[in-house]
């Protein structure tokens, strides 16, 4: 994606480049914590066995809004 936005964005495209590196450098480490704290087990099945039966409907309905919304 970033080659095909600095090729078509000329000059402005570098802060979209800048923007998009920015999100990866927050996105990666989030991963990673959720990753190692859920020692890779399914995030749903891992809020289920921690939480109420209230609370896992809840994230499994802000898990299905989101991805949705994509």
């Amino acid at each position: 994606m970033m080659p095909i936005i600095l090729q078509y964005g000329e000059r402005d495209s570098w802060i979209g480049v800048l923007l998009s590196a920015l999100y990866l450098v927050v996105l990666v480490p989030i991963v990673y914590f959720v990753s190692r704290r859920t020692k890779q087990q399914h995030v749903v099945q891992f809020v289920k066995e921690r939480s109420s039966f209230i609370g896992w409907r809840v994230f499994q309905a802000l898990l299905f809004i989101l991805f949705n919304n994509f």
